[in-house]
């Protein structure tokens, strides 16, 4: 299971879309838990992120308060708290959608819809809101995706699925408005947090800016050094001239080149393998640690990620051919159980990773190594890397890796604010603060890995 985290959503009902905070499912103490922002069995929702950012620094007492990572999200400035638009749900438009054709895009909606409203509930001990529509069979049928609407059977589904729209949606939003409260909120404590946020952010682009400048100017008297050197060479008939060495200026800048894998391929045959992989529920992976890049095999059972590997140790592989022998052989695994295994011992399809699955590490070493630098990068390159890190650390049971990314520590914060995607830059002292606890976490990955060829 994620780490603990909390995302901000949008909910359009009654032609009025408000605002609020969802702690998607985590576990603690053994225990699974869920919530949104709200109290005594009521959801808070505001008319906009600002009204939510001030009910955040003011609220003491709601069913967020005890969560890991409250004391983070309850400083995030407005623009912080914009939800992206997986996370937009048009309670009022599930009519349009159900009228539509049943394709992966439709009924990913209609379910996402549907499971906002029933986790709503479940929070809110009201789950007579979605009960009458959650009994109509056809219904269930939408955890499957479009694959369960195929056909004249599938289009008989879908219809059902409609007509309980029809009947059943009105009483749901009805019964679920009764469990809405907008609190009325005095934005007016935002506004020096503001001014002090906007003064910082204009310091540090300042700053970069300035880098800017010096690089180039660097860059530019590296110019003039080649042309003086140049002519200096056809100015002067001494055969050592062609030993004229120009020494480039330290500009302060790294540039990370990797060495590129043995299973490059053109966008085209990635997308083509993708498909069948996608058909199989079973994805080649990318890992790229400080030892090198390895390719190995992951699919979900029950929302929790299984490696190609043995009893939580990662097994990797430095070429695609050594995978496939692998993937035909006769040593035990834990794929073995996947009902797909088969179609993938018997077909021929290169282990090519999509870029969704490809994780490298070793950069993100290197980024949080130049905190000296006024160089930033963005939340989101991070988002990715701990993806992967935390479904090894799931299924290597690596409950160190847990403790390096707790919400109080630096990179526990980095991981609230990847997961976030709020666009946000790290700043030098912040990388500085992360390099250490993240390199401890890539010898812990490193250690739950196995390298098979």
């Amino acid at each position: 299971m994620a780490a603990p985290s909390i995302v901000p959503i949008a909910i359009t009902i009654d032609d009025r879309t408000g605002y609020t905070l969802w702690a998607p499912p985590w576990e603690e103490d053994g225990e699974q838990w869920q919530a949104f922002l709200g109290a005594e069995g009521r959801l808070h929702l505001f008319v906009s992120e600002r009204e939510l950012a001030a009910y955040s620094r003011t609220a003491t007492e709601h069913d967020l308060d005890d969560h890991p990572v409250w004391p983070i999200v309850a400083t995030l400035p407005a623009r912080d708290l914009t939800p992206d638009d997986d996370h937009r749900f048009d309670l009022d438009g599930l009519y349009e959608l159900v009228a539509e054709a049943p394709d992966r895009w439709s009924v990913g909606e209609v379910a996402d819809t549907i499971d906002i409203v029933s986790r709503i509930a479940e929070c809110c001990a009201a789950t007579r809101i979605v009960r009458d529509l959650e009994q109509v069979p056809e219904v269930g049928l939408l955890t499957m995706g479009a694959d369960a609407f195929v056909g004249r059977e599938g289009e008989n589904s879908w219809n059902e699925v409609g007509k309980a729209v029809d009947e059943h949606w009105e009483t749901v939003l009805t019964r679920l408005g009764k469990r809405i409260r907008w609190p009325k909120v005095d934005v007016a404590v935002l506004e020096a947090e503001e001014r002090e946020l906007a003064a910082r952010e204009s310091e540090q682009a300042g700053k970069v800016s300035a880098e800017r400048a010096k690089r180039k100017g660097a860059s530019a008297r590296l110019g003039r050094e080649v042309e003086d050197a140049d002519r200096r060479a056809l100015e002067t008939d001494d055969d050592d001239s062609d030993d004229i060495l120009v020494e480039e200026p330290v500009t302060g800048t790294a540039i990370i080149q990797l060495p590129s894998t043995a299973w490059e391929a053109d966008a085209d045959e990635v997308d083509e393998a993708t498909e069948f992989w996608e058909s199989v529920g079973i994805l080649p992976v990318e890992l790229t640690l400080p030892e090198g890049s390895g390719l190995t095999l992951r699919c979900y059972v029950d929302d929790t990620p299984r490696f190609l590997g043995n009893k939580g140790t990662v097994y990797l592989f430095r070429s695609s051919d050594g995978l496939g022998s692998f993937v035909r052989g006769k040593s035990p695994h834990d794929l073995r159980d996947i009902a797909t295994w088969a179609d993938v011992v018997d077909s021929d399809v290169p282990a090519l990773p999509a870029e969704d699955d490809r994780y490298d590490l070793a950069e993100i070493s290197e980024l949080f190594g130049r905190g000296d630098s006024t160089d930033v990068f963005d939340y989101s390159r991070l988002a990715h890397a701990f993806d992967g890190v935390l479904d090894i650390a799931e299924y290597a049971n690596l409950d160190s890796v847990d403790d390096l990314i707790r919400p109080e520590t630096p990179l526990g914060r980095a991981l609230v604010e990847s997961q976030r995607g709020v666009g946000k830059s790290l700043a030098p002292a912040d990388t500085a603060a992360m390099a250490a606890a993240w390199d401890e976490v890539v010898e812990k990955v490193s250690a739950a890995v196995r390298w098979r060829d």
